[in-house]
């Protein structure tokens, strides 16, 4: 007699378990197909799940909504959601607001809304002010590199002319990191001219070092016209060159003439 009752209640619990576990894979398959309102009615319905652990998989479920909106870019939705749920605990709830505002910034740098980005940061309750601050530099650095990268380097200047979200002990640094690349790209593209016409005008290098970037220059120039095999115009460039001393220029035509 006592083996049937222990017999019996192993089967029941077996029973009990292989229901409990049917339903966390029919919970998991809803929130899967995001079919959350279903996932939430069958854990309030089923009673193959503990009270205790009811709870639990409602933030699940809610947590797993809220993940859905967000790389959805419902960030609206999300923020109501948010809001509305009663199955996130409050002291999450300020976390879960910065989680979709951080997130509907990103989105929008990445589609280059920075204005938006912008306003957005300045109008949001769900970031806190003392980490404003930073979030405007980023957008500005993520602007100025978007710029950059498409070659826009006036708009560049501008940028950090105007913005006020770069510190001014920043914004030389800036400048120079522009010029350079603006420099760099016009030296890639062989325009030599245009080269040393930004050199020249540009406020934003240094004095000293313009000599030695004019140098570089004519050193580029001479080596394209040697491979372009243009050896007048090498010897042409070298004499009236006064970025090379008179020793240098004395080697270099030699080498040209060699060349010939």
């Amino acid at each position: 007699m006592r083996h049937i009752l222990l017999l019996i209640i192993v089967i029941f619990f077996s029973l009990t378990t292989a229901t409990g576990n049917t339903d966390l894979k029919k919970i998991e398959s809803l929130i899967k197909e995001k079919k959350f309102d279903q996932a939430i009615k069958l854990v309030k319905n089923t009673k193959s799940i503990e009270e205790k652990y009811k709870k639990r998989s409602l933030t699940k479920i809610e947590s797993s909504r809220l993940e859905s909106l967000i790389k959805e870019k419902k960030f609206d939705q999300a923020i109501k959601l948010m809001k509305n749920t009663k199955y996130i605990e409050e002291k999450y709830k300020k976390r879960g607001f910065t989680t979709i505002e951080s997130s509907r910034l990103e989105s929008l740098m990445k589609e280059k809304k920075f204005d938006q980005a912008i306003k957005l940061m300045k109008n949001t309750k769900y970031i806190e002010e003392k980490y404003k601050k930073d979030g405007f530099t980023k957008i500005e650095s993520s602007r100025l590199e978007s710029l950059l990268k498409e070659k826009k380097f006036d708009e560049a200047i501008k940028v950090v002319k105007n913005t006020k979200y770069i510190e001014e002990e920043y914004k030389k640094d800036g400048f120079s990191k522009i010029v350079g690349l603006w420099l760099q790209n016009y030296l890639q593209e062989k325009k030599f001219d245009e080269s040393e016409k930004l050199v020249k005008k540009s406020k934003y290098l240094d004095e000293g070092k313009k000599p030695e970037v004019y140098k570089q220059i004519v050193g580029l120039r001479l080596q394209n016209y040697l491979q372009e095999k243009k050896f007048d115009e090498a010897e042409k460039l070298v004499k009236k060159s006064k970025y090379l001393d008179e020793d240098d220029k004395k080697r270099i035509l030699s080498q040209i003439e060699g060349l010939k």
